[in-house]
């Protein structure tokens, strides 16, 4: 995400998933997601029953120890 005071040309590009959540399961899966990712990755609420899940770079790193 973009901090204050800081370029976007700064930052590694982060990978964004978007979620429909009314669909069945899709909130679990969503859930089930970011869990994978731990610390790497974290939920925004988009309303209207959607959301995002950002992952920032290096996070499958983290997947593979």
């Amino acid at each position: 995400m973009i901090r204050a005071n800081t370029s976007i040309q700064d930052s590694l590009p982060e990978t964004l998933i978007v979620f429909d959540c009314r669909g069945p399961g899709a909130k679990n899966r969503l859930h089930r997601e970011r869990r994978a990712w731990g610390a790497a990755a974290t939920v925004e609420n988009l309303g209207h029953g959607q959301a995002v899940l950002v992952v920032r770079p290096g996070g499958a790193l983290e997947l593979t120890r």
